[in-house]
């Protein structure tokens, strides 16, 4: 995994982000293909980007635009639980699977 910090996230940053990440590869000159993991952000669909990875060899791979219902802490609605992970711990029979003392 490889990760640059820019103060900030346009066209011209993105661009140098591809060009590093292509130097910084083991073999720049291989032929295999560099998979990318974007979102939908603008500088990533841009079509001068999208042609500079192509030139590099690169494959973007696109994560799924933010939905609510991808994402089960959005989804919970009221008080949490004393032990909130306890509702994600729980065996087929409906105990939780944490282990309990015999009182």
């Amino acid at each position: 995994m490889y990760c640059e910090i820019y103060d900030t996230t346009n066209n011209v940053n993105f661009r140098h982000f591809l060009a590093l990440l292509k130097k910084r590869l083991r073999n720049p000159y291989s032929r295999k293909k560099v998979y990318v993991c974007l979102d939908n952000h603008r500088a990533h669909l841009s079509h001068v980007c999208l042609k500079l990875m192509k030139d590099l060899n690169f494959e973007p791979l696109w994560l799924p635009s933010y939905s609510s219902y991808f994402n089960s802490v959005g989804t919970y609605q009221g008080p949490l639980p004393s032990n909130p992970l306890s509702v994600h711990c729980q065996n087929t029979s409906g105990r939780s699977s944490r282990a309990t003392s015999a009182s």
